[in-house]
């Protein structure tokens, strides 16, 4: 389960899912505090991908009315490596569908905190990325020209 303020709700979650109807909304003391379960990071995350409940099941080896299950909070002591096969097929982290991360994967990190960033900042963001890339010592391919 996470737990979140509205503050960081609507800065980091608000454009990574696409509506908060999956969420338990708890009012502290006059802030809104957004909670979501693993079954509703699923959802979300599925919805997001434009995946069907048998996409989803197919790669986690298991039935899609066992992830649609999950996914409604009927079941929620989910095994660890089940875990790790959905969070395969949805493009993210174990981490992430556990609530322990902000961020589905690195990439929409990096996108998360590039919007932060004024002018100035993400020109120095995209340049220092050119340069790790034009080193060649951190790229993963043989990358000729990034566009």
């Amino acid at each position: 389960m996470i737990v979140v303020c509205q503050e960081t709700f609507e800065r980091n979650f608000k454009k990574y899912f696409h509506s908060v109807k999956h969420c338990d909304i708890l009012n502290l003391g006059g802030r809104k505090v957004y909670i979501m379960n693993i079954g509703e990071r699923i959802k979300d995350r599925r919805t997001e991908l434009r995946l069907t409940l048998d996409d989803v099941a197919k790669t986690a080896g298991v039935g899609k009315a066992t992830i649609c299950r999950y996914e409604k909070g009927e079941i929620v002591n989910i095994p660890s490596d089940r875990i790790e096969r959905i969070a395969k097929a949805l493009k993210c982290t174990p981490a992430f569908l556990m609530g322990w991360e902000e961020y589905p994967t690195d990439t929409t990190k990096l996108m998360a905190l590039y919007d932060r960033l004024n002018d100035e900042g993400k020109k120095r963001l995209l340049e220092y990325a050119d340069d790790l890339v034009q080193s060649k010592k951190y790229t993963e391919h043989d990358i000729s020209e990034v566009v």
